[in-house]
C-alpha cells in the first residue's frame, strides 16, 4: 500500500500543509482518474462475449452438452434497439413507477409470496435474496409471468 500512488500523494498533503488545497485537488484529479479507468466498459464483439459466456458457464459446472445451444446463436438487431431504449433508462423515475407499479400489481404481488412463501423462504435462505425483491423483479421484468415478450431467451 505504501506504493501506490494515491498513499504518495497523501502522505505528501500531510507533509506540505501550506500546500493542502492544490494538492487535494491533484488527489482527487488522480483518483478521478483511476476511478475512469477501472469502470470504463470493455467493449467486446459477439463471438468474444459468447466466448466468456461460455467459459463462465463452464467454470459453473454447466457441462458442454448443454452449452451446444450457444453455437447457432446470432445477435438479434432489435433486441439490441431495444435494450437501449429501455423505459428504465429513458423515463423519469417518477413516470416510470407511476406507470409500472399499480394497485393491481401490488394486490396480485403480495398474493403471489404468500402463495409461493416457502419457495421464496428457501430461495431467501440458499441466496440471501429478500422475497420482495424478487416478487418486484417479477412484476416489473414480465407482469407476474403474462408478458414473456417476443423473443427466444436464448437468442435474446
Amino acid at each position: 500500500m505504501q506504493g501506490h500512488p494515491l498513499f504518495l500523494i497523501i502522505q505528501l498533503i500531510l507533509y506540505h500543509r501550506g500546500m493542502r488545497k492544490l494538492s487535494l485537488l491533484v488527489v482527487l484529479l488522480t483518483f478521478n482518474h483511476l476511478v475512469a479507468a477501472q469502470t470504463e466498459p470493455v467493449q467486446l464483439s459477439f463471438s468474444q462475449w459468447l466466448d466468456g459466456l461460455r467459459q463462465e458457464a463452464l467454470s459453473l459446472g454447466i457441462s458442454p452438452d448443454t452449452l451446444i445451444v450457444l453455437d447457432s446463436i446470432e445477435p438479434l438487431e432489435r433486441v439490441l434497439e431495444l435494450d437501449n431504449s429501455q423505459p428504465e433508462f429513458v423515463q423519469t423515475f417518477t413516470r416510470y413507477i407511476s406507470l409500472r407499479v399499480t394497485p393491481d400489481q401490488i394486490a396480485r404481488g403480495r398474493s403471489l409470496l404468500a402463495q409461493h412463501s416457502e419457495l421464496l423462504e428457501q430461495v431467501r435462505q440458499r441466496y440471501s435474496v429478500q422475497p420482495h425483491y424478487l416478487a418486484a423483479f417479477w412484476a416489473i421484468e414480465s407482469n407476474f409471468g403474462r408478458a414473456t415478450g417476443g423473443f427466444g431467451v436464448i437468442e435474446a
